[in-house]
């Protein structure tokens, strides 16, 4: 079964989507924040799919995020922001799902690209700010 199929199967729209080798290390690739977002939003409603939540490397703390989430004004999603990082030369994303401090759950996907300088210092702060702010 291909990870399209497997992805329909789930109810995701993959039809702006290209998947050109299982890694996700070839610039053939084309995933939108939307269909990640969406991949981040069942696997934390499904009963099945939410064991693999706290798999997920946490900011400042484990895996791909352990080190990452100290810059200035990035430190509040310390702890918070649960996600996995994608990066390819001059791009990086980040996926997850953190919670706000007044208690609501948010799911996100950012991309971005070599025009905002250092790509990952900017997303932890964008991150920070989901986290820092009153959504509920």
């Amino acid at each position: 079964k291909s990870l399209s199929t497997a992805l329909q199967n789930l109810g995701l729209d993959v039809s702006q989507s290209n998947f050109s080798d299982g890694s996700g290390m070839s610039y053939q690739n084309r995933v939108t924040p939307r269909l990640l977002a969406n991949a981040v939003y069942i696997s934390v409603t499904d009963p099945v799919l939410s064991r693999l939540i706290p798999g997920m490397p946490v900011a400042g703390a484990t895996g791909t995020l352990e080190e990452r989430f100290y810059a200035p004004g990035s430190e509040a999603a310390k702890g918070f922001v649960t996600a996995k990082t994608g990066t390819l030369n001059g791009v990086a994303a980040l996926s997850g799902v953190t919670q706000t401090v007044d208690g609501a759950v948010v799911i996100f996907s950012m991309e971005v690209n070599d025009g905002f300088g250092d790509l990952r210092a900017y997303l932890d702060r964008s991150a920070a700010a989901i986290t820092s702010c009153g959504c509920g």
